[in-house]
């Protein structure tokens, strides 16, 4: 999907500190914002509704146009029903010979069932429009969601509150939009009703309106308070969901489930996600039953108006100023206006319940830093040659301490560079920060001796290929797998197949039962590869990115000692000529390193060749000789 235009623009990394700002002054506000929402609902209808029709417009068009048309054809046919059924009994109440009066009333008879056959025919016509333009509402609010997520930088994934806002956006995008629709349809569907049968009282009398509108603002009214409240029962419960979804997730998914039975964790996991689940229900009952009094009230009130519209009928019938048929007629449309007028309220109750969720759909689309007065456009140089951190400084959103404290550092197009180091040390964010993942709140990286911060961060990435530790393990097939590295290239059969072998992956994949074509991974019943296979691949997948800047943070962990130094000295040939970032905690892979950057608590203690630190006796050389000591004492 393609992302929304802006996005680029508005959630770059310079940008980063002012949309983590934004979005806590938004979630610092959402107290006013529910009090608000409680206190002047009828205020922020009109903008919502807005807001609710612009989304389904821009979703479905032709769908959208067609279900109001449908709607003003239900409407009118119903007042055409009121007036003919008008028409028919006073025929029939004026002549004293049935066989007459039914002859007179052929043309109003056939009338009748040609207008009830197209109030039928739109009806069904409208469900089925309404199932389709439901779907394409959903699609479009969620795709948008997606688009969001996906451009905003690394850093803002360590915001909790950033995925509260998120799990508020994807639920109520993905769930709302139904009931959204379902709302501004029955408001139209209501209202053009009520509107030909409020013109059929006009003309019988005028004072039957007023009352029957009075009597719809209790009810409008309570479905507003309704809807605020149960607004502020889902943000309450956003982190408490979130939560029970990932414990859920932990009982049913695939990559959790051999701990889970190894640690017999079922049952407690289970038992923590049913009393989340108990909170949320015990909280869902107090609004229930906040929201059922609300509303009986309002019943009643309205019920009065009602009851004060029927006794001036039969005011006006004793007293002679209605005729029988008048009467009737009377009596059916109070009647259907207050089914119209119940109806109106219930609809707008639920879109403007589903309104206040979308809310928080449009806020997180909405909540966005200003445009950086810098020049990001600036496209990535064809070429590399040098690459220098000067006096980094980063903490994380959130965090009081700085993962990173005045690094420096230097790499140049041909050098194979190590980063080694205790775990904590800041060797994966630092690797972060030079890939362009993350920004510095401090100091500069310079590509060739310009500011990364003046280039267009997707166009740089282009130009650095990064493999995790962690990497992502595609449910696709083995060609993708690989060809993702490079999408634009993914139908280059040669290249993906010389990056296989390359990187010794070309003889598993082979091997496979549809080779290259075989889908990975045993949820959509494809093949599983061992960690070692995986890792093959995720390599061939850097090399297939053909960039001149290669980040490795431990991709190889896994593997024995010398088998993770066999393979980085294979990488090493394979990436002749490129600037490669290598990040390890085995100090003996980091020989074959030109040089070796030694990170504790943040900051670089140490630098040089693997010779110069052994000869210091500095912190490279302790960690070194403790890990030798490890791997003789193991092999004694």
């Amino acid at each position: 999907m393609a992302a929304t235009p802006g996005l680029r623009e508005y959630l770059s990394q310079d940008t980063r500190a002012k949309w983590l700002y934004h979005l806590a002054r938004r979630v610092g506000d959402r107290s006013s914002t529910v009090g608000a929402a409680r206190g002047r609902s009828w205020f922020k209808l009109p903008p919502l509704l807005f807001d609710a029709s612009r989304i389904v417009w821009h979703a479905g068009k032709r769908e959208f146009a067609a279900t109001i048309a449908l709607q003003l054809m239900m409407g009118a046919g119903v007042a055409g029903q009121l007036l003919l059924g008008k028409a028919i009994l006073s025929a029939a109440l004026s002549s004293s010979s049935a066989q007459v009066t039914f002859a007179q009333a052929v043309p109003e008879f056939a009338a009748l069932l040609a207008v009830s056959i197209g109030v039928t025919f739109a009806t069904t016509a409208q469900s089925e429009l309404g199932r389709v333009l439901a779907e394409l509402v959903a699609r479009h609010t969620y795709g948008r969601v997606l688009d969001v997520a996906a451009q905003v930088d690394l850093a803002t994934f360590e915001s909790a509150d950033f995925f509260d806002q998120l799990a508020r956006a994807e639920n109520n995008g993905r769930d709302r939009p139904l009931q959204m629709v379902t709302g501004l349809v029955g408001i139209i569907a209501a209202s053009t009703a009520g509107i030909g049968i409020s013109a059929v009282l006009l003309t019988l009398q005028p004072l039957l309106l007023p009352l029957m509108l009075i009597s719809c603002i209790p009810l409008w009214y309570a479905n507003t308070r309704n809807g605020a409240a149960y607004y502020s029962f889902a943000h309450r419960m956003a982190s408490s969901d979130r939560l029970r979804r990932y414990l859920a997730g932990l009982l049913h998914l695939r990559e959790p489930a051999k701990e889970v039975r190894a640690f017999e964790l079922a049952d407690f996991l289970r038992a923590r996600y049913e009393r989340l689940y108990d909170e949320r229900i015990s909280n869902l009952r107090a609004v229930a039953r906040e929201r059922l009094l609300r509303s009986v009230r309002a019943t009643a009130a309205a019920s009065l108006f009602m009851l004060a519209a029927l006794a001036l009928v039969g005011l006006l019938s004793a007293n002679k100023h209605f005729s029988v048929a008048s009467a009737a007629t009377a009596l059916v449309a109070l009647v259907q206006l207050r089914s119209c007028l119940h109806a109106a309220n219930s609809a707008s109750g639920s879109l403007y319940e589903s309104a206040l969720l979308v809310e928080d759909y449009t806020a997180f689309l909405s909540t966005t830093p200003e445009a950086p007065s810098t020049d990001r456009d600036r496209q990535a140089p064809p070429s590399f040659e040098r690459l220098d951190a000067q006096h980094i400084c980063f903490t994380y959103p959130g965090s009081h301490s700085p993962a990173l404290a005045d690094v420096s550092l230097n790499i140049c197009a041909g050098e194979v560079v190590a980063l080694v180091g205790e775990n904590g040390s800041g060797k994966t964010t630092l690797a972060k920060l030079l890939a362009t993942l993350y920004a510095p709140d401090l100091g500069s990286i310079c590509w060739d001796g310009i500011d990364t911060a003046t280039f267009d961060p997707i166009a740089l990435r282009h130009s650095i290929a990064v493999l995790f530790q962690d990497f992502v393990r595609y449910v696709l097939s083995a060609r993708e797998n690989i060809g993702i590295g490079r999408i634009e290239h993914m139908d280059d059969e040669q290249r993906i197949r010389t990056a296989a072998h390359q990187m010794g992956a070309q003889s598993l994949v082979e091997a496979l039962s549809t080779g290259y074509d075989t889908i990975l991974g045993k949820e959509f019943g494809g093949h599983d590869l061992s960690v070692g296979q995986w890792q093959r691949l995720a390599l061939a997948r850097a090399f297939f990115r053909d960039a001149p800047f290669v980040v490795l943070d431990e991709p190889v962990a896994a593997l024995d000692p010398k088998a993770e130094l066999e393979l980085y000295r294979c990488v090493r040939e394979m990436l002749r000529g490129r600037a490669v970032l290598m990040i390890t905690h085995r100090i003996s892979s980091a020989r074959v390193a030109d040089r070796i950057y030694v990170l504790a608590r943040g900051r670089v203690v140490e630098h040089g060749t693997h010779d110069d630190l052994v000869a210091a006796q500095g912190r490279y050389a302790e960690l070194y000789s403790t890990q030798a000591t490890g791997y003789h004492g193991a092999s004694d």
